[in-house]
């Protein structure tokens, strides 16, 4: 009886540290629900990222909408990239200044950061769904 008890108390600590190691991959990558309904449709719900890293998502439905919030660390200048093979476009907002940038379909939006501010950049589809997309930065001095 002891032996079983040990062995189902590994089993749960396997368990328990392969969902650490998912839950540790998942943070790069912004996984739809089944549903193909994010938990980061919106600026209450955005998921945290930062100037100069990666992240990726796909956009799930024709209305899916993927929201990312940063707050900048610096007051410079920042470029935005979206690649996909899909028909997607993304903007970044900061609701407290008014400031709206759109890519304009190029994938790629330059511009000035404001220290302590919170930028939210949106991803959505143009009429298309079901491809990954990724979105990279990095941030400059003029």
């Amino acid at each position: 009886m002891k032996l079983c008890n040990k062995a189902l108390l590994a089993l749960a600590a396997a368990a328990v540290l392969a969902t650490g190691a998912q839950t540790a991959s998942a943070a790069s990558f912004e996984g739809e629900a089944s549903n193909a309904s994010g938990a980061n449709d919106t600026y209450a719900t955005a998921e945290a990222y930062a100037i100069g890293n990666d992240m990726s998502g796909y956009i799930g439905t024709y209305t899916d909408v993927d929201v990312f919030a940063f707050t900048a660390q610096n007051s410079l200048y920042a470029e935005l990239f979206l690649e996909t093979a899909g028909n997607y476009s993304f903007t970044v907002t900061n609701p407290s200044t008014g400031e709206h940038y759109t890519d304009n379909g190029t994938g790629l939006i330059d511009m000035p950061l404001t220290y302590g501010e919170t930028y939210y950049v949106r991803v959505f589809g143009l009429n298309d769904k079901g491809k990954e997309y990724r979105l990279s930065s990095f941030h400059y001095f003029l």
